[in-house]
């Protein structure tokens, strides 16, 4: 669906390490054009690429972390511009990046954006780019530009989602350096509403989806869930974070991107870099149904063995290969007549 800029605003924070930082603010917004409907779409592409984020909500101390109110004067309460709204932004995102003595500056561009029904805020910290360009009489010149490439530090809010109410709006790009990157979830205001089993379950659904959806034979959609689980559950054992980018390049390697995409989507709401809880981790490899007097429960060798078969037509699981201590309780709790 194509994005629509409502408003958007660049400003300057100009820091660096173990020193402290001074803002440049612009007084109005930018005009539109090509350029910044090209750079914002651009943006949004990198940023749903990207692994790494996390997801959230606002955290409820707006006294500590105002960005919730600012936002809030601006896209309910219409009692602030977006200028007047950017600038009371950028004032915390200084407070929160001189916190930090290894913060460094860098462009700061602001947007509100549609897409659909959906209004996004988007701010993302960028740096400057030397490259080479051949100018109209053929010389080779210094050609400065934003760097997409190594964008460290980005957000969005799903305003939408925010006002009605939903419980995850916020998400954020993790960064390289944990420490570093705290710094702009502390601008954000961005807490975690979840247990680790929560977000454990809504990483398995996103999963099998995306699973589902490779072009690839049954029995290598098996393999690479196998290889996502072991994956998963080394890291449970071990009490390792997660990395998307290294769950994607182990599971399906020569094409990790068909992976990645689905799972790195925003609107997927899927964190990168916890540890995942281990038992909720069994929905990628056992099915488990139920109905008013009866549920079951296998793993998914038993389907792929020939040993559970469904036929949905009539609506019957067949189970093959019961073993005999199996039989035989059946058989004394519900004799043949």
């Amino acid at each position: 669906m194509e994005l629509t800029t409502t408003a958007a605003i660049a400003h300057k924070i100009i820091k660096a390490q173990h020193a402290e930082g001074t803002l440049q603010l612009r007084d109005s917004t930018l005009p539109p054009s090509n350029s910044l409907d090209r750079l914002i779409d651009e943006i949004h592409a990198a940023y749903k690429k990207r692994a790494g984020k996390s997801h959230g909500a606002f955290e409820p101390d707006e006294q500590n972390y105002p960005t919730a109110a600012n936002l809030r004067e601006h896209f309910q309460q219409q009692a602030a511009d977006f200028v007047a709204t950017s600038h009371a932004l950028m004032q915390t995102l200084l407070v929160k990046a001189n916190q930090e003595n290894l913060a460094t500056g860098g462009s700061v561009l602001m947007a509100h954006v549609t897409n659909g029904e959906s209004q996004w805020f988007i701010v993302t910290i960028l740096t400057d780019k030397v490259s080479a360009a051949i100018d109209d009489n053929l010389n080779l010149v210094d050609s400065v530009h934003l760097d997409l490439t190594s964008m460290r530090f980005a957000g969005r809010v799903d305003i939408t989602r925010w006002l009605d109410g939903e419980e995850r709006y916020v998400s954020f790009l993790q960064g390289a350096s944990r420490d570093v990157s705290d710094y702009f979830q502390r601008f954000l205001g961005c807490t975690h509403p979840k247990t680790i089993r929560k977000e454990t379950i809504r990483l398995v659904e996103a999963v099998r989806n995306a699973v589902n959806r490779l072009e690839a034979t049954d029995e290598q959609r098996e393999t690479a869930r196998l290889q996502i689980y072991q994956y998963l559950d080394a890291c449970a054992k071990n009490g390792d974070l997660l990395s998307i980018d290294s769950l994607c390049n182990r599971a399906w390697p020569d094409n990790p991107d068909a992976l990645r995409e689905p799972l790195t989507d925003p609107d997927s709401g899927i964190s990168d870099g916890f540890v995942p809880h281990k038992t909720a981790l069994r929905g990628l490899v056992r099915f488990e149904g139920k109905g008013p007097h009866w549920q079951v429960k296998f793993e998914r060798e038993a389907v792929t063995e020939g040993n559970i078969k469904l036929d949905a037509d009539s609506k019957e699981i067949t189970i093959k290969n019961v073993p005999d201590d199996v039989i035989a309780s059946f058989q004394i709790d519900f004799p043949e007549p």
